[in-house]
């Protein structure tokens, strides 16, 4: 005995298959997502460029959010550009994860409340913290290279090193000894971070040979 089947059915099957596959194209269409509260402003779009690319994207801003897919990973300093109804409003926040969410408030500047899957922004935070606590006993204070290096080393996988690692060079221009220990740690990056436009291993490499003749 052969079983009939209801074309009606198939179609039914087919195409509620097809509307979940929407629906789930539908989440997964976005990997940053930015929240904010603008009192008295407008946010008509908001444009996302990350350091090491030419490119920015820009987003409409609706539903209370502006929605980014960004290519490849996450793990750049970004410039984010705000079009608003009265003024061009631009912040840059170091990320570093995947499925972020931004909130903020708009009052009229940018102030950034909560980053949530990117850990990067508030270790940022903590490092500046010690580091404007150490200046302020003792800008010459010996722990502050060595927290630099700490720190850098830390931080070897996000680009964000290279701007650590700018003021330890700055600090210590003279000091080939401790330029070479910075050469050290940066040497372990990998290689794409090695050619990121904030990289500073030429620099450092041309600074050490000068004082090496």
């Amino acid at each position: 005995m052969k079983l009939k089947i209801n074309p009606l059915i198939l179609l039914f099957v087919f195409t509620a298959c097809q509307n979940d596959q929407k629906k789930k194209e539908a989440v997964e269409d976005y990997n940053l997502k930015i929240e904010l509260e603008a009192l008295n402003l407008q946010v008509d779009s908001i444009a996302l460029k990350p350091a090491n690319k030419k490119q920015q994207m820009t987003v409409v801003y609706k539903n209370n959010a502006a929605l980014f897919l960004v290519e490849d990973s996450i793990n750049d300093l970004y410039n984010l550009k705000l079009y608003t109804s009265k003024d061009i409003v631009n912040k840059k926040i170091w990320l570093q994860g995947s499925d972020i969410l931004i909130k903020g408030e708009l009052t009229p500047q940018l102030s950034i409340d909560t980053v949530i899957n990117s850990p990067l922004y508030y270790k940022i935070q903590e490092n500046s913290k010690t580091l404007k606590r150490l200046f302020k006993e003792d800008e010459n204070n010996p722990e502050i290279d060595a927290f630099f290096l700490r720190k850098i080393e830390e931080l070897l996988d996000s680009p964000v090193s290279f701007s650590m690692a700018d003021t330890y060079m700055y600090r210590n221009k003279k000091n080939i000894s401790k330029l070479q220990d910075l050469k050290d740690i940066l040497d372990k990056q990998p290689k794409n971070l090695k050619t990121h436009s904030l990289s500073i291993h030429p620099k450092l490499n041309r600074a050490i040979t000068q004082l090496e003749k």
